[in-house]
Parts: structure tokens; sequence; C-alpha cells
């Protein structure tokens, strides 16, 4: 019998109960914890089976703490950031006007914007990394499926129809915010760039937006990951929730927020992160031949 998604609603919260000792567990479970017998694979499951699940209270922390820990991670480190570049040209012998007029300028700059920027994604890693400390060798299990390499797929096709969408906005749109970022981020430090936004950047975002958000909502309903998952994900890309422009740009990441969904859900975390990876790879090298050709 096929799947129907309009149906499927709060089937992975629904607990499997062994028939063998009666013991409640998570209906992502293909075996029950207690007596160890398989239990056979329900509509969710089938329809999952691709996904890295960890419990939903987890991918419930990862999802909202997640992206709350990066928010509050980035605003400690621009603190920190401007209280020393501001000790720096006070003790230059800047004062007033002279020393704020200094600091907005340096703190607009594309030294300062990278420090901030990637110090942060450093930081937050590494507590993902101790946050995830359990559950790292099922994640990386994902990596080890042929499936990974669908993921390869997904972005250069992502990467076109970006390509296409964009062209087609630019009529009416201009760079968004977060893109003009970057591009003065590219132009004065091209290798750390793309070291960052090839490497680093994608495995935070996808354990948020992916192993933690999307996990979380297909229990609900898949129908609700796809939606919200794109939406929130175009969301935390856009710097001014009231610009016009912004706005116009909205449609290039909820394109991008949907297409890495669909990778996750058809070639698991490891195919995600290689989508997300390959398009930011392509993105900054067109960007780099933009810049320096």
């Amino acid at each position: 019998m096929q799947w129907d998604w309009a149906k499927q609603w709060l089937d992975g919260f629904r607990p499997h109960k062994c028939p063998e000792c009666g013991a409640e567990s998570d209906p992502t479970e293909t075996k029950c914890p207690r007596c160890g017998k398989d239990f056979e694979a329900t509509p969710f499951m089938r329809s999952s089976r691709n996904l890295t699940f960890l419990g939903a209270p987890k991918e419930l922390a990862l999802s909202l703490g997640g992206y709350v820990l990066l928010m509050f991670v980035s605003l400690v480190v621009s603190l920190a950031v401007t209280a020393l570049a501001q000790s720096v040209l006070w003790q230059g012998g800047l004062t007033g006007a002279a020393l704020s007029e200094a600091l907005s300028k340096y703190l607009s700059s594309s030294s300062a914007l990278a420090l901030v920027n990637y110090s942060s994604y450093a930081i937050f890693l590494l507590l993902l990394a101790l946050f995830l400390w359990k559950d790292w060798p099922r994640i990386l299990k994902s990596f080890h499926s042929k499936r990974v390499l669908l993921g390869f797929a997904f972005g250069v096709g992502l990467f076109l129809l970006s390509l296409a969408l964009s062209s087609l906005l630019a009529i009416w749109a201009e760079p968004s915010q977060n893109q003009e970022t970057n591009d003065l981020m590219t132009k004065d430090f091209p290798v750390l760039v793309f070291l960052m936004t090839v490497f680093v950047v994608p495995i935070a975002e996808e354990a948020i937006y992916r192993l933690g958000l999307f996990s979380f909502l297909k229990r609900v309903s898949p129908i609700l990951a796809y939606v919200l998952g794109a939406i929130l994900f175009a969301m935390v890309h856009m710097h001014d929730l009231s610009s016009a422009n912004e706005w116009l740009n909205f449609p290039v990441y909820l394109l991008g927020g949907a297409v890495l969904c669909a990778a996750y859900d058809h070639s698991g975390i490891g195919g995600s992160y290689l989508a997300h990876a390959t398009y930011n790879a392509l993105a900054i090298t067109i960007n780099l031949i933009g810049i320096f050709a």
C-alpha cells in the first residue's frame, strides 16, 4: 500500500510496542532495545530510512537550541571584537567622534566580518561536537552509504537552479546583504572563505536545519518538514526582514532550503552535507572568478 502523506500525522511520535516483551520504544527504532526483537518496518520508517534520528527531545534541542546558541555565540564574539577594537583605537589616541567613526569603519570591514562570522562558527562547531558526542557513530554511518553520492547531484542541481533564479530576480533585486557580506570577505580572504564555507558552515547548518529541524518535523508530517524546513532556512539567511530587497532574494534561499531538505530525505545527512558543500564550492569558485578574472 502506498503511503499517504496527508494521513501521516504524528506517526513519528507513536511508540513501537514490542510484541515479544511489551516494551515501548521510539518509532524510529528498528529493533526492541530491551529484547532485541526486530520490528516490522512501518510506513513512517520506510519513508524515513535515509534519515538519522537522535530522539525527538534531542532533535528539538538541536534545531531550536542550536540556532539560539549560534546567535548567542555570534553576539558574544561580536561584543568581544568590538571591545577589543575600541580598546586598541583608544590606546592609539582616538576619542569621541573620531573613535566612533574609526570603530564603525573597522566593524564593517571584511577583517572584522570574517573574524566574527568564522570564529562564531568554529566555537559553535566545537560545542556541537560535544553535544552530539554519543551520536557521532550513528551520524557518520550515513557517510558510508553509496547514496551519499546523490548529494553531489543535488548540489550541482541546486547551483544551476539558483543561478537561473538569481539571474531572473536580478531584473528587480539587488544582491542580498548576505551575498554582499560574502563577496566582501571573499575578495580579501579567498582561501579562508572557501575553506569555511565548504567544510565548516555546511556542517553547522546541516546539523541544525536537517539533522535537528527536518528530522523532528518529519515525525509530525513530511509536508510540514519540507515547508517549514525550507522557509526557516531561507529566513535565517535574511539580514533585514524589513527590507524589500531581502524579500526579493527570498526565493533563492527558499529554493536552497527545499533542495537541501530533499537531499537529506533521499541521501541522508552525509548527502545533504555534500550537496551543501558542493553548492557553496561552486558559488565561491564563480565568485572568485568574477573578482579576480
